[in-house]
């Protein structure tokens, strides 16, 4: 017995997947573009800024003093932040983010430094021995990939269902 097959819709599959072949480097730098673009935000959200304490803020007037009780005057770090742009090298797709600052695994990992040791920038003396580090790096990269589940996750399954939909 032989009976007749209709392999058009075979065909119209296979020509979805080729245009998909060729839409999905495009699609994956997308999903890479922002994966990186939250990063950065959360980075920059996420470290901190030097501020001065009330006592050293020049205003001798207290009644304008107590609105100023923090002045912020660093930022550099924060500011710093800069990604590259996106590499892809076979199956790997990389952005490089960094901060040229020279400090910035010191700010987030912690530091030693000498106590009793003045330091003309801030006024004070140095009291403790351990810095403890504020992690800012960390804590980003952990909010990035809840968002990379709860964001990408969906696009990624439309895109999919368009090549086997035919949309």
């Amino acid at each position: 017995m032989s009976k007749n097959v209709n392999y058009e819709d075979l065909k119209n599959l296979l020509k979805r997947l080729e245009a998909a072949e060729q839409e999905s480097p495009a699609f994956v730098e997308k999903l890479a573009k922002q994966i990186a673009a939250r990063l950065l935000r959360a980075l920059k959200k996420n470290t901190p800024v030097y501020e001065t304490p009330d006592y050293l803020n020049p205003i001798k007037d207290y009644e304008k003093r107590a609105q100023y009780q923090f002045k912020r005057t660093g930022g550099t770090l924060r500011r710093a932040w800069t990604a590259e742009r996106v590499q892809i090298k076979g199956d790997i797709v990389q952005i490089t983010i960094f901060n040229p600052m020279e400090y910035a695994s010191y700010v987030n990992y912690g530091h030693r430094q000498t106590p009793g040791r003045y330091v003309p920038q801030i006024g004070l003396r140095l009291k403790k021995s351990w810095v403890q580090g504020s992690f800012f790096m960390e804590k980003s990269e952990n909010q990035t990939e809840q968002y990379i589940q709860q964001m990408l996750e969906p696009q990624i399954m439309q895109f999919l269902k368009g090549v086997f939909d035919g949309k």
